[in-house]
């Protein structure tokens, strides 16, 4: 989400890397108002760390121009939980 109105230049890219490696493009990129949409990535997400890398250049308002994001500047890690189900009983949470 960014702070003004955005357009999209033609042949914007934007790349999923996992643990540094080329991993998949996002299929369908738009913008509504504000916000950048984009998924559809064609992988499936397994445990470990995620970069999106962002083209620069392609996202602007007006004379404005994102500089976007490159490798390891907008990242996201994908872990095993910490606990199961078995360790914890049911009196320990309330729930409705």
């Amino acid at each position: 989400t960014f702070n003004k109105n955005i357009s999209l230049l033609e042949g914007l890219v934007i790349k999923l890397f996992k643990d540094g490696i080329f991993v998949s493009n996002a299929s369908t990129i738009s913008v509504t108002d504000n916000v950048l949409n984009f998924d559809d990535f064609t992988t499936t997400f397994e445990n470990g760390n995620y970069s999106i890398v962002v083209q620069s250049g392609f996202i602007y308002n007006g004379n404005e121009v994102f500089g976007g994001y490159a490798l390891n500047e907008w990242t996201f890690t994908i872990a095993d939980g910490e606990f199961d189900n078995t360790e914890f009983d049911n009196t320990e949470f309330l729930t409705t």
